[in-house]
């Protein structure tokens, strides 16, 4: 009887707080800061530029057999499932900043080579330059699953 009534003091004492609170203290502007620029930033992070666009970006490099897109898509999705996996296994290892940090710079990474590449695939027509824009497509699932699923939706105490 003693811990409901424990319990509910502590949530009328918590029921008086008002949304002001959420911005009362520089800890809580910076809590809130950060939650909110990891929700944009995650939405924000260029996944939707392979689900929506990779047809149209094969197609930009010179791959435009409708059977090599098809098979191309089907391998980076297994390739991002194998990742995703792999990721949430074992992230909890290690600290959440250090790896929000090596996320957005592997993402930062692939998507400066993946666009120097094909802008030469598409400027100079080199083969070589759309091969290599195939492998950025491929190099930034790790860092997307790194960054933007396995840290953005697990619990961690570090």
């Amino acid at each position: 009887m003693a811990e409901i009534k424990t319990t509910i003091a502590i949530e009328l004492e918590h029921s008086k707080r008002s949304w002001l609170d959420l911005v009362s203290t520089a800890g809580n502007r910076r809590r809130l800061l950060i939650g909110s620029l990891v929700g944009i930033m995650t939405q924000l992070s260029g996944n939707v530029v392979i689900s929506y666009y990779l047809g149209d970006i094969l197609a930009l490099v010179g791959f435009t057999d409708p059977q090599f897109a098809a098979k191309y898509n089907i391998g980076n999705q297994v390739w991002g499932l194998l990742c995703a996996v792999v990721t949430a296994l074992i992230i909890m290892r290690f600290r959440r900043r250090t790896m929000y940090l090596f996320a957005i710079s592997w993402c930062l990474t692939a998507y400066v080579g993946w666009t120097a590449s094909a802008a030469v695939a598409i400027e100079k027509h080199n083969d070589a330059a759309a091969k290599l824009t195939l492998f950025w497509i491929y190099f930034y699932q790790p860092g997307y699953n790194i960054g933007f699923n396995a840290l953005t939706y697990s619990k961690q105490t570090i």
